[in-house]
């Protein structure tokens, strides 16, 4: 599915198929960056997302941690694999659709890791709350992501 089709025609309750996984949608979160780039988060509902960068055309699949995971010197442990620090960056939900993980005018934190074979771990932070969620996936192309009939 194309990235247009994620972000304006997907429904909450709609099923996709992601490598060959299933991914129940439940709901979007709009990020607006403190630089003004939009991200725009994609939940199901087992507490997963896809994280969806449009101006960089980018899309990962993440599956929430249940473990606490802590960074040290800019490096995350997760699966026995030393995960780097590539990224991090801030902003506010600006809208909410469905059933998401995020609140609207929460504001959230994020920070990637990630190991030599591409996987990354991403902490989320929400600044309102202080709470920390851990997530854990992969880049995929949008020839990935499948409707389900």
């Amino acid at each position: 599915m194309k990235i247009e089709e994620l972000l304006h025609h997907l429904e909450p309750g709609a099923q996709v198929t992601v490598t060959n996984k299933p991914f129940q949608f439940t709901g979007k979160g709009k990020l607006t960056l403190d630089g003004g780039d939009l991200r725009y988060w994609l939940a199901n509902d087992e507490g997963g997302m896809l994280a969806i960068s449009p101006d960089d055309e980018e899309i990962v699949s993440f599956e929430r941690v249940d473990e606490e995971l802590e960074p040290e010197d800019g490096i995350v442990l997760h699966r026995g694999k030393e995960h780097e620090f590539t990224y991090e960056d801030s902003g506010a939900v600006t809208e909410v659709i469905g059933e998401a993980s995020v609140e609207e005018d929460d504001r959230y934190g994020f920070s990637d890791y990630e190991d030599e074979d591409g996987a990354i771990v991403r902490l989320v932070t929400n600044e309102n709350t202080g709470d920390l969620t851990a997530y854990y996936g992969h880049v995929v192309v949008e020839e990935d992501i499948l409707p389900v009939a």
